[in-house]
């Protein structure tokens, strides 16, 4: 409710109300929109209002938006996509004057764009290395947040442990959509319909895998599914297989015995 980027949970939510009010026509849920809205605005207004009351300071609008597309936006080798400092510089060179450093972001962001759509297979190679240094980081940067403290672990074991974790997650989602997909019931879209919306928002935005770990936990509940809807096929595949072996041997003794003329 309080970080701008979760608004995307936010629209989500508000989607599946309204296919709740038009296709299941539950009018009840109405209410939900009556208190959504103003709850989701008031999150952000009730903070800044008491922060000014107490300190007798007019709040400014901070760094814009924009600026955050940007800097996402900007390829190194190293880090393409993360954080390096522009949405600080651009708001700093600016004297903190919000429409000046906006102002500056838009004339960067279109040069930017300009040289991704005239060079479009850097583009392709820039979002493929941004997603995978954002997704496939297995403990989502969990250890790297204590790496200023005296208990800071950076163990190859735990690496691969989450590593094999993330992996049947993953795995377990896939096998969910293959065998249960086609019949979801719609309510059971709201998760994977915020995890898309966390996937594409984080292609343009700031890259860091302590915000798609937020999306990532999303997917346990089918991975769980997923992983029993496996385990049954195997169990039905091995069965048939044992029944059919069954019935061969069966069919083989009768041949044996010329009970049957074949």
């Amino acid at each position: 409710m309080f970080k701008s980027n979760y608004l995307i949970v936010f629209v989500a939510m508000l989607i599946f109300i309204i296919f709740d009010i038009v296709l299941n026509k539950r009018y009840q849920s109405i209410i939900l929109l009556i208190l959504f809205v103003p709850a989701y605005f008031a999150s952000s207004f009730i903070p800044n209002t008491i922060i000014k009351n107490m300190t007798d300071i007019e709040l400014g609008k901070g760094i814009p938006m924009i600026a955050y597309v940007e800097m996402g936006l900007q390829d190194t080798p190293e880090m393409p996509g993360w954080f390096n400092g522009y949405n600080w510089s651009v708001y700093e060179n600016t004297n903190g004057n919000y429409e000046l450093a906006n102002e500056r972001a838009k004339t960067d962001l279109s040069n930017t764009l300009s040289d991704y759509l005239s060079n479009p297979g850097k583009f392709i190679n820039f979002l493929y290395r941004k997603t995978v240094s954002q997704w496939c980081n297995p403990d989502f940067q969990g250890t790297w947040v204590t790496r200023h403290s005296s208990f800071y672990i950076q163990s190859e074991l735990w690496y691969q442990i989450f590593n094999v974790f993330e992996s049947v997650v993953l795995l377990g989602t896939l096998a969910y959509i293959y065998f249960t997909g086609r019949h979801m019931k719609l309510h059971r879209l709201l998760l994977p319909t915020i995890f898309i919306g966390g996937f594409l928002f984080h292609l343009f935005w700031e890259a860091k895998s302590q915000y798609t770990i937020t999306y990532f936990v999303l997917l346990m509940p089918y991975c769980a599914k997923g992983l029993m809807d496996m385990t049954n096929e195997m169990i039905d595949q091995l069965l048939k297989v044992r029944v059919a072996r069954g019935i061969k041997r069966k069919l083989e003794i009768l041949k044996d015995m010329d009970t049957i003329k074949f």
